[in-house]
């Protein structure tokens, strides 16, 4: 299996199981050059997307602001027929802005802010630095799907990889003829890894990193969680990778952006080596639906119930244990050993299991 085609001033680690891209990922083991804590984390199902937010993905065939009721004016609709400018996007973005603060007023919920209110004239002006007190507010939209200029890292590594691998291994169930016409299945997952301090605060140098405040924002606390943004100049956007690209050469120095790779076929091991680490969708979801998650995700798992079965026993032998302690065996019929996998995965699942792992 080939992996992903390298790209400029990224360092590209590949490995081949889940055992290991679990352990080069580690703090503890992994090449951080001793210093882990620099470093944030960013998974991805498939290694060929580019590092890109998702107010900027496609947008010369689909309007991702129009996808959540944002609509143009004129003057708007007239500047997206030339090309996709900054400014057009900044706009759009305001849009939105302007009605999920209404929204959560409206319904009493709190409105996140670094400084005690948020008011309309506080905006993100074209090709100038965003207004820090709307950050809040755009972060907890972007932890909510919609459509902004943030793109999401974390702290923790693993929880990378739970992203990678939760998407990977779900794609692995998707029947063929689901896929999108043309598409492509992915080969490789990947988590990416950038050092952080590396810009300044004149500017100078970018990405700029965001810690939005996690009061107002359970999911970003649970995922150790925060953002990095960048300033387009002109009519091209350009995604991160490709942006620290451009800074590496301008600077003449290493940016700090590293990927890393494993085939998307370990995904369902990935995700089953996670959650016995308590990285399950109900860690990083808390409430119901992260439970739910984590209930349904199980069913992406590599074969789980085969895999805890000592290396010796047959596929089609149960073992059971008499009365007086002795061992008997017997055959099973194809129906049979389906019954034996549901009580199983039953007995494994009960709330009162005292040797559960940490998924639900």
């Amino acid at each position: 299996m080939r992996t992903p085609a390298t790209r400029e001033h990224i360092a590209d680690t590949a490995v081949s199981t889940a055992d290991e891209f679990f352990t080069v990922l580690s703090p503890r083991t992994g090449d951080w050059g001793g210093a882990a804590s620099k470093w944030v984390f960013r998974g991805q199902a498939d290694a060929n997307w580019k590092l890109l937010p998702s107010a900027m993905r496609a947008v010369n065939s689909t309007n991702p602001f129009g996808q959540v009721g944002v609509r143009d004016s004129q003057d708007m609709q007239k500047r997206a027929a030339t090309s996709a400018h900054w400014s057009l996007r900044v706009d759009r973005l305001n849009l939105m802005l302007d009605f999920l603060e209404d929204a959560l007023n409206d319904q009493g919920l709190a409105i996140p802010a670094d400084s005690p209110a948020t008011t309309r004239r506080m905006r993100i002006e074209a090709n100038s630095l965003p207004v820090r007190e709307m950050f809040p507010l755009m972060a907890l939209a972007q932890h909510h799907c919609l459509p902004t200029l943030f793109l999401d890292w974390t702290r923790r590594a693993w929880v990378a990889a739970y992203f990678a691998a939760v998407g990977a291994a779900t794609a692995l169930k998707l029947p063929r003829k689901s896929r999108l016409s043309g598409a492509k299945r992915a080969t490789h997952l990947a988590v990416w890894a950038l050092r952080r301090n590396e810009g300044r605060e004149d500017g100078s140098l970018q990405p700029y990193f965001y810690e939005a405040p996690a009061n107002t924002n359970p999911n970003l606390r649970a995922q150790s969680g925060l953002f990095t943004w960048w300033i387009s100049d002109g009519t091209e956007d350009l995604s991160l990778d490709e942006y620290i690209a451009w800074l590496a050469r301008k600077w003449n120095r290493n940016i700090g952006l590293r990927r890393f790779l494993l085939p998307v076929i370990e995904a369902p091991r990935l995700l089953r080596l996670l959650a016995l680490e308590h990285i399950n969708g109900a860690t990083m979801f808390p409430g119901v639906d992260g439970i739910v998650r984590a209930m349904r995700e199980r069913t992406l798992w590599d074969d789980w119930e085969d895999a805890a079965q000592p290396a010796d026993s047959a596929k089609n032998t149960l073992t059971i244990k008499s009365s007086a302690g002795s061992a008997a065996t017997s055959k099973l019929s194809k129906s049979d050993r389906r019954s034996a996998r549901r009580a199983r995965v039953v007995a494994d699942t009960r709330p009162n299991r005292r040797t559960r792992s940490g998924s639900p």
